[in-house]
């Protein structure tokens, strides 16, 4: 068994209640999360709110995460642990596949927010916000803008974003 794993947890306390803060102003129902990891925030988010529906998605593949390399056998121990941090809410769905398989399994705009967060890749954040958008009705949002690859997509995607100045900086949309 390997002794490597993700780091638990990215987000800080402030972003939790950032993300919370928009579900609550523009009266969020059904909410995409993409790059879920262990399921922290999705966890917060589901004890605070009561989304009709919540989609956790996260192909859980080994790989790089931040600056480190991570083996299968990690990612699978992670993706248990999210299985049972969000096994308590009945309202959430587990989709274990890639951003982009999961974008074409939704009918266009049929999800209230999506929440991007998986690959920190320029082209891969430019592909996300690309199909995610296709399905958003009302804010499409991410982690990590601070990053310059994160930073140069969004603003690519979008003439003008809002930021919440948070430790790594929460980008969202308003559509």
């Amino acid at each position: 068994m390997t002794d490597r794993f993700p780091p638990r947890e990215i987000f800080d306390f402030n972003e939790h209640n950032a993300v919370l803060d928009l579900c609550k102003k523009f009266k969020i129902e059904t909410f995409a999360e993409i790059g879920v990891l262990y399921g922290s925030l999705a966890n917060f988010l589901l004890s605070q709110y009561p989304f009709t529906e919540y989609f956790a998605i996260d192909n859980w593949l080994s790989g790089n995460y931040g600056l480190e390399s991570y083996p299968q056998e990690a990612m699978d121990h992670v993706y248990n642990e999210c299985k049972k941090n969000l096994e308590q809410y009945l309202n959430v769905e587990i989709l274990k596949m890639s951003s982009l398989s999961a974008s074409h399994i939704f009918q266009a705009k049929t999800i209230d927010m999506v929440f991007i967060d998986a690959s920190h890749e320029e082209a891969d954040v430019v592909s996300d916000i690309y199909n995610w958008s296709l399905n958003a009705i009302k804010i499409i949002a991410g982690h990590d803008y601070y990053l310059k690859p994160v930073k140069k997509a969004v603003d690519r995607m979008f003439d003008k974003v809002n930021i919440i100045d948070t430790k790594y900086q929460i980008w969202w949309k308003e559509l």
